[in-house]
């Protein structure tokens, strides 16, 4: 289900404005495509298309897309009643490599991006289920959009979360299942091209060395705990194309990657603890059993800031990112009851 809400700025609080269901079960990701004229929700055939609000469903692997236009007092539209379906090209089966995780599609996440040297906006969906990653393009005269073509990632990788190089050549996915990011390179006129596949992790499971120091999780030793079993949540790539950032659940730890060859490779420089073992305890004397920092995004007018939702101990922690190297030193730590989206806002809004 979509919830619909009326912009604050025009607003003195937020405002529900519709529901429409986005066609399939558990939807985990959303995502505003630009449309050009002429495209899917443009308002009585006039003017400038409405963005296209789309929607990843888990449950069956489809992408919904509905039309976003607004009157001027915060009602919905009839132009937004046009949805948009797209099906896993793959159908109805998933990779079935991890049985449990891949029976069917899981589309997981909606990306839009503007390949290099093309003006128009195309979308990629990462596929956890299916492990694919899926291109789709603007079709005949913006009614659609149609298939492009897929990426088939290494089997078992189970592709979850998206972020693009800032010159559109280049899209990072990382993925939850076997703790890696796939470096693509776009294309407008065929699927991604698989650069390079990136181990998230040091040999041992745990951070190894880094800007966090040795590594406290994860070293064999005698009588050591062997690592926790990790699943990677969430990607981000800076602005300035230097860098990349990848979480990683179980480990606790945020991976800074840094791009060379124009965004085509990527090498790990450092791995952070997104939170430390006293931060475990709770102010009840409550101890949460980890971390598991589920997403990350950087903020800030230089991004001179990474923050980490940490959903078992019920905080974001807050990292000083060093443009040049890309490593992160911890500022703080605030409590938050299991975050699991990180959305950075300006502020004050604008007027």
């Amino acid at each position: 289900m979509l919830s619909l809400f009326f912009d604050p700025r025009r607003a003195p609080c937020l405002k529900v404005i519709d529901h429409i269901s986005a066609g399939g079960g558990a939807t985990c990701h959303v995502a505003l495509l630009a449309q050009p004229e002429g495209a899917l929700g443009e308002a009585h055939g006039k003017g400038p298309a409405s963005p296209l609000v789309l929607a990843a469903n888990y449950d069956d692997g489809s992408v919904a897309g509905v039309g976003a236009t607004v009157d001027a007092k915060g009602r919905r539209t009839t132009a937004m009643a046009r949805p948009l379906m797209l099906r896993a090209p793959g159908g109805e089966a998933g990779s079935k490599v991890v049985a449990e995780r891949q029976a069917s599609p899981h589309a997981h996440c909606c990306l839009p991006v503007v390949p290099q040297g093309h003006a128009e906006q195309h979308v990629l969906v990462a596929d956890l289920g299916a492990d694919s990653v899926t291109q789709y393009a603007p079709g005949a005269g913006g009614a659609q959009l149609r298939l492009v073509g897929s990426l088939a990632a290494p089997a078992g990788a189970g592709p979850r979360h998206l972020a693009a190089a800032p010159d559109g050549a280049h899209a990072y996915c990382v993925c939850e299942l076997d703790n890696t990011v796939l470096v693509l390179r776009l294309h407008a006129d065929r699927p991604p091209e698989l650069k390079q596949r990136v181990a998230l992790l040091a040999a041992d499971g745990g951070a190894g060395a880094g800007a966090g120091g040795a590594a406290k999780r994860g070293k064999k030793a005698a009588g050591r705990t062997p690592p926790p079993a990790s699943f990677a949540s969430a990607i981000v790539a800076s602005r300035d194309g230097r860098h990349v950032y990848a979480a990683v659940r179980g480990a606790d730890l945020i991976v800074a990657l840094q791009t060379a060859q124009g965004g085509a490779r990527l090498a790990v420089v450092s791995r952070t603890p997104s939170g430390e073992a006293a931060d475990l305890a709770g102010a009840d004397e409550t101890c949460w059993p980890a971390h598991t920092p589920r997403d990350i995004k950087l903020a800030g007018a230089r991004e001179e800031v990474l923050l980490a939702a940490n959903q078992d101990s019920h905080s974001i922690a807050s990292f000083r990112r060093d443009a040049d190297t890309g490593a992160l030193t911890r500022l703080s730590i605030v409590e938050s009851p299991s975050p699991c989206c990180l959305l950075p806002l300006a502020w004050p809004p604008p007027a």
